[in-house]
C-alpha cells in the first residue's frame, strides 16, 4: 500500500516541475542564458566551418616527381620551404615497421610484416 506523504510528495513534485518558469519570471541566469542562445544564433553560421570547402591550388614545387597525391604538394612545399629534402621512398617491410612504430610505438609482428609484404593492392602505402 502506498505511503499517503510518499503520495503527496509525488504530486507536490509532478506540479512543481510541471508548472512552467514563466508563470514565476525566469532566474538572471536563465535570462542571461536565454540571451546568449539569441546572440549565438545570430551568429550561428558565420564562422569559417560553416562555409563551403573550396578547392586550393596546387603549390609550385621543384620536385614535381615526388607527390603522389594532392596532400604530398603541400607538404612538400613546407619542405622545400624549410630547405629539407624529402625522405627516400622504402620497400614495404621498412615501411611496415616505420609505421607501426609512428602509430603503436611497438614494431609489427614477423606475421603482419609477411601479410603487408603479400598485400598486392595498387597502393599499399597510402595511407
Amino acid at each position: 500500500m502506498i505511503n499517503r506523504t510518499s503520495l503527496l510528495a509525488a504530486v507536490v513534485m509532478l506540479i512543481w516541475v510541471s508548472v512552467p518558469m514563466t508563470l514565476y519570471g525566469f532566474p538572471d541566469n536563465a535570462r542571461k542564458a536565454a540571451a546568449a542562445f539569441e546572440k549565438f544564433k545570430k551568429k550561428q553560421n558565420s564562422g569559417w566551418a560553416y562555409n563551403p570547402v573550396q578547392n586550393s591550388p596546387l603549390p609550385l614545387v621543384h620536385q614535381s616527381d615526388w607527390p603522389t597525391t594532392t596532400v604530398d604538394y603541400f607538404v612538400l612545399e613546407a619542405i622545400e620551404k624549410a630547405g629539407l629534402q624529402p625522405s627516400v621512398s622504402v620497400n614495404k617491410e621498412q615501411f611496415i615497421r616505420r609505421v607501426t612504430l609512428d602509430t603503436w610505438g611497438l614494431v609489427p609482428t614477423p606475421e603482419e610484416v609477411e601479410a603487408f609484404k603479400r598485400d598486392q593492392s595498387p597502393r599499399p602505402m597510402s595511407v
